[in-house]
């Protein structure tokens, strides 16, 4: 509702992601100041235990779904059991959107994990066929070495946690494991030091 161009809403009709302007002194409330965003239930039930019928409330700061969720009543006004169960179920929507980027989290580390055991596996082909190269193509086998550096370079620059777990996996094989653990934990430890590429 709204009145001398002032937004007001019946205290039946807070929810949370509202932003309040309480009209009462400031010894006549518990809240550390008298504007703020309604972030709990427990600071809608307080502001009902108020003894005002209306707060005034401010649109620009509030979250857009509650600011469009509020149409002038004409209806009669709901019960505060009605806006605890409104923010029960905000409360359940902000968890499910919780649980839902933790998995997406979790499939990016998965994915993350596969490629790395994919770039352990060819560091350790390349070290052997280095090894195979080393005498009779020196030059070549320089090469072929930075390239695959410069490659493990890029993929610690950009997810270096998954490649530090790969370590205890033991993917690859024993004659060449070592020595792609070695180069992968010591540029591990440049990147921790805050080295350049």
């Amino acid at each position: 509702m709204t009145t001398d161009g002032a937004n007001y809403v019946d205290v039946a009709q807070l929810r949370i992601g509202l932003y309040v302007e309480l009209d009462v002194g400031w010894m006549s409330h518990p809240f550390p100041t008298g504007s703020f965003k309604l972030t709990t239930a427990q600071q809608i039930q307080t502001i009902q235990g108020l003894n005002v019928t209306r707060v005034r409330w401010n649109p620009a700061k509030s979250d857009p779904a509650v600011s469009d969720s509020l149409q002038p009543r004409t209806q009669a006004p709901s019960r505060p059991a009605d806006a605890a169960e409104e923010a029960r179920k905000l409360a359940a929507q902000a968890l499910q959107a919780q649980r839902e980027q933790r998995a997406e989290q979790l499939a990016n580390q998965t994915r993350s994990l596969a490629q790395c055991e994919r770039r352990f596996g060819e560091a350790s082909r390349q070290y052997r066929k280095t090894l195979e190269q080393v005498k009779s193509q020196p030059v070549a086998a320089g090469a072929e070495v930075g390239k695959m550096v410069g490659a493990l370079v890029g993929d610690m620059m950009g997810d270096g946690e998954s490649a530090i777990r790969l370590l205890s996996e033991a993917a690859g094989e024993k004659s060449s494991m070592h020595a792609v653990n070695v180069t992968v934990v010591s540029l591990l430890l440049g990147k921790a030091m805050g080295l350049a590429a």
